[in-house]
């Protein structure tokens, strides 16, 4: 007998207590909208239910993962119940002193399709009584790429209606982000790595924009927090519109094309809503449906997502395609060229930084080798005026370091890693 799923399907809204919120973990983006989605489901019966279960086909829908490898969602599970949650960073609410802390999860099973979990019992009373939270909409939370952006935007949506976020010192900021211990100490690299990519993510992502504003003590920085204005329109408003369209999908195949319940679902499941929708925008666009010329629907629709019918063409049409496709491609080489010479450049300019920052016997030593390297061309007279501060120098210090010392150079990362953080 298969075990009853509790789903809620009324909102997808998420009420998260601010102490999980303003709480310290280094989990990754999968295993943080696990998380959520599991406390969304459970949300209702938290109070009367031990144990929660969900379907997890439907908890996949819910964290927008569009893939059936179970495995993965077990290894988060577990990793779930591994991870220690600290939680109320900011004091919020709280007694002072108060410390608490928790695994995400208590345990987990899964039963064929079914994912059983339960809570500790300092969770359950956490999450049971949320009189102070934040309001967090699963649609939104699953358009997600990065954990930086996620936990960015949970951090913020919670005072929208303040329009800013109270200071968060830098220690705190990393914690909040699941910035792992040690990494990205120089502020340029959190910068770089963590708080640009992440603002990005939430203004392209979400219903909020965020700005960050930095606190100086001296030259260096030593908090941060985030001014937020809320967009005139909504996404959150679109993103639930986007959840009704399968709704509406099982309607028009239903209604228009006379398919039973059993065969919409499956059509759904099989092909995906946007390639669905798709092939039914094309046939309902086409002469023969528009003349009544179509006589079996279903069998039509089933043809079309098979063979995967395209819109006809024109000779023009295919030889504009040809043209735009050409045109396409020699600007992805132009931006591809760009970008190699700018990543060039960088890595030129911080090798030349790290160079002088070598103990000084290593650093005589690169520099006696680097000599003797471009002795014998066109550049040593303009090196021994001005040393590697002249760009075409600094150019062939580039090459030697690439060349001679790889390792070093590696430490700046790659083109790839370069490009997605550029701003």
């Amino acid at each position: 007998m298969e075990a009853q799923v509790f789903i809620n399907e009324k909102s997808l809204e998420l009420k998260k207590h601010v102490g999980l919120i303003h709480s310290t973990n280094e989990l990754t983006l999968l295993e943080r909208k696990i998380a959520n989605a599991l406390l969304y489901n459970a949300f209702a019966q938290l109070r009367t239910h031990n144990e929660h279960q969900i379907h997890i086909p439907y908890l996949c829908k819910l964290i927008g993962y569009n893939s059936n490898d179970f495995k993965t969602i077990k290894k988060s599970l577990m990793s779930l119940i591994s991870t220690v949650l600290e939680w109320n960073l900011l004091g919020e609410q709280d007694t002072a002193g108060s410390w608490n802390a928790s695994s995400i999860i208590a345990d987990a099973k899964i039963e064929g399709s079914i994912c059983v979990y339960s809570y500790s019992n300092r969770m359950r009373e956490l999450c049971c009584y949320p009189e102070f939270y934040g309001k967090l909409n699963m649609a939104v939370l699953a358009r997600f790429k990065s954990t930086y952006g996620i936990a960015l935007y949970e951090n913020c949506a919670r005072y929208q209606n303040i329009n800013k976020t109270p200071w968060f010192t830098l220690q705190i900021y990393r914690k909040l982000m699941g910035v792992v211990s040690g990494k990205y100490e120089l502020f340029r690299d959190l910068n770089k790595r963590v708080i640009k990519p992440s603002v990005a993510e939430v203004n392209n992502q979400t219903d909020i924009h965020v700005m960050p504003e930095f606190k100086k003590h001296g030259r260096g920085v030593v908090a941060i927090r985030f001014l937020i204005n809320r967009k005139e329109k909504s996404l959150e408003v679109s993103a639930e519109k986007g959840c009704d369209s399968e709704q509406t999908a099982l309607y028009r195949l239903i209604g228009n094309y006379g398919c039973s319940k059993k065969q919409a679902n499956e059509l759904i499941e099989s092909y995906g809503l946007q390639y669905l929708q798709e092939k039914m925008s094309l046939i309902e666009s086409s002469l023969s449906f528009k003349n009544g010329k179509i006589k079996h629907l279903s069998k039509y629709l089933q043809k079309a997502l098979s063979d995967d019918f395209q819109a006809p063409k024109s000779s023009k049409e295919h030889l504009d395609a040809l043209r735009l496709e050409e045109e396409k491609k020699d600007l992805l080489r132009k931006t591809n060229e760009k970008n190699q010479q700018k990543f060039r450049d960088y890595q030129n300019r911080e090798l030349v930084k790290m160079l002088r920052d070598l103990p000084l016997k290593e650093r005589r030593t690169i520099e006696r080798k680097f000599d003797e390297y471009i002795k014998d061309t066109l550049y040593y007279s303009v090196y021994l005026k001005e040393g590697l501060d002249n760009p075409l120098v600094r150019d062939r210090f580039g090459t030697f370091i690439r060349n001679n010392y790889p390792n070093l150079a590696a430490t700046l990362g790659t083109i790839d890693q370069f490009i997605s953080t550029a701003v």
